[in-house]
């Protein structure tokens, strides 16, 4: 319960008590600490997260060790302070920063480049400082900063940005600070350019985890529980190997924006039919979108 305060522990308390034998602790919890840090995504859990089984088990690893930190550390197990999630753009790495802290129980801050850059000398150290303190005061939390080569470019000797090096500098300072203080803040990163990553950044990240684009298994499993929110009729099993191979090297992303053009089309149907009571998403609107996203359609049966 660390991390929460006076008023979110009364509050487990009285749910609790309300419950009596059939509340879950945990779950409780985990909505308590949503409800307190906005940013938590509630609904994101290893059962909605979509990475294949092998993925899936480092991740799972990684969360059960933050989650314990105390007492994974009292049996000299290391803690990773720093944890950087590398792949390709829309592989689903913020959703994978997302389940760790809610199956995790813990607080979630992000930051972008747009909130930690500032306009003048002075103003982005005060950005980074402002994140880290939100995080350290929701702690155990994770504070999770995307695009982190776009925040902490590799520097270019006297030429560098000023404000690229100032934000660099605060947050080598603040990291080293959480390790120094021994405080439960996870710093998680993604980026799919480490290589343009300032090497002393780097340095401070003890673990690096590879989120791949999506395996035949995890392409059907988007589909399949994209369906299912969608409401599609005639879905049969044998689709599942044709969808599978027509999104061969997509990302998660790319086959949401695939269903999501496949939705227009399907809702210009259902316009013409008398509007939204005749809706229904098919299998050949998926097909007829597949150009649309680069895909090239197969011949149906």
């Amino acid at each position: 319960m660390q991390g929460m305060s006076g008023c979110d522990i009364a509050m487990l308390a009285q749910r609790l008590a309300a419950k009596g034998e059939s509340g879950d602790f945990l779950a409780l919890m985990r909505q308590i600490r949503a409800a307190a840090t906005p940013n938590v995504d509630f609904l994101a859990t290893w059962d909605s997260i979509i990475v294949s089984a092998d993925t899936k088990a480092r991740l799972q690893s990684t969360c059960a060790i933050l989650e314990d930190a105390e007492g994974w550390s009292a049996r000299d197990v290391s803690i990773p302070t720093g944890i950087l999630l590398e792949g390709p753009a829309g592989s689903g790495k913020t959703q994978v920063a997302r389940t760790i802290a809610n199956e995790g129980s813990l607080g979630f801050i992000k930051a972008t480049v747009a909130d930690l850059k500032g306009l003048y000398l002075g103003h982005a150290a005060g950005n980074v400082r402002d994140v880290f303190g939100k995080a350290r005061a929701v702690s155990p939390s994770i504070l999770f900063v995307d695009e982190l080569d776009l925040v902490a470019p590799a520097r270019r000797g006297a030429g560098s940005d000023a404000l690229v090096q100032e934000i660099i500098s605060q947050m080598l300072q603040e990291m080293d600070g959480i390790v120094a203080q021994r405080r439960q803040v996870f710093i998680l990163t993604a980026t799919n350019l480490p290589e343009n990553i300032d090497p002393a950044i780097l340095s401070r990240f003890t673990e690096r985890l590879v989120i791949p684009l999506p395996d035949l298994e995890s392409r059907i499993r988007m589909f399949q529980v994209r369906f299912f929110q969608a409401k599609i009729d005639s879905l049969y099993s044998r689709d599942d190997a044709l969808l599978g191979e027509l999104s061969s090297g997509m990302s998660l992303r790319d086959i949401r924006n695939w269903l999501a053009l496949a939705q227009r089309h399907a809702v210009s149907r259902a316009v013409a039919n008398g509007g939204s009571a005749a809706y229904s998403m098919v299998r050949e609107d998926l097909l007829d979108s597949a150009p649309l996203v680069g895909v090239i359609a197969q011949p149906r049966n």
